[in-house]
């Protein structure tokens, strides 16, 4: 880190969708939370007031139209079964929507404050990701078919977004 100020976080929301599209783990995350920790980097993000998660839920719900019309164009294809980085979705009013599907449909959302992002860092960001929730899927204390809540799922969502928050922005 060095000189460089502090970054705030540009991840505002994070979840993960079903093969049916039910919400199995959404975590809402002030975006600035960073700046105000600026010595204990290791408290997690703060969440957001009460009426913030359910724009983000409506957001994260929006990104399932983008997915299903990305499953029909690809239906030609059904051979290219595998975990697919889609990218940016869709912009809408201050944010920006990214998604990533797994070979199992499972359906990864982050929603980032509107800026211009690497598409090389938000996969990583995505792969990543991908292995945490496996992690906390196969736990064998968690229900499938039940909300995800994990400890150590949210710690670790913690961690990889304090990683890469000063690499996912695209350099001027």
């Amino acid at each position: 880190a060095g000189t460089e100020s502090p970054m705030s976080s540009p991840f505002c929301c994070v979840a993960v969708l079903s093969r049916e599209n039910h919400p199995m783990w959404v975590r809402v995350l002030e975006p600035h939370a960073q700046d105000s920790q600026e010595g204990t980097s290791e408290e997690p993000p703060q969440e957001l007031e009460e009426e913030d998660p359910l724009r983000f839920h409506f957001l994260v719900h929006s990104a399932l139209d983008v997915f299903e019309e990305r499953d029909r164009s690809n239906a030609a294809a059904a051979d290219t079964l595998c975990d697919t980085y889609c990218g940016l979705l869709f912009p809408v009013e201050d944010f920006v929507v990214y998604g990533y599907t797994t070979k199992t449909k499972l359906k990864l959302v982050a929603v980032l404050e509107d800026a211009a992002y690497l598409d090389a860092a938000m996969q990583e960001f995505f792969e990543r990701l991908h292995v945490l929730v496996m992690n906390a899927l196969g736990n064998p204390f968690h229900r499938p078919g039940n909300y995800l809540r994990s400890a150590k799922l949210d710690a670790s969502l913690d961690a990889l977004i304090r990683e890469l928050q000063g690499r996912v922005y695209l350099k001027k």
